[in-house]
């Protein structure tokens, strides 16, 4: 039997203000996609690449450094 439970406003603000929000906020807005919400997740998955790229050249850097040892 599912035990369903009620969430206060304050409970999930801090939810959402916390390192996990973003897993959070997707959980909430499920499969329903709002309009902004496609603009949205574009933005987080070009932040997402921009840190993949950031980290990658840091590591290349690290390894040329390491050739010229």
């Amino acid at each position: 039997m599912a035990r369903k439970t009620e969430m206060s406003g304050e409970a999930l603000a801090a939810l959402l203000r916390s390192d996990a929000g973003l897993e959070v906020l997707e959980a909430i807005i499920g499969q329903a996609k709002p309009r902004w919400w496609k603009q949205f997740a574009r933005t987080i998955e070009i932040s997402r690449v921009r840190k993949a790229q950031d980290e990658a050249r840091l590591r290349l850097e690290r390894l040329e450094r390491e050739l010229d040892v």
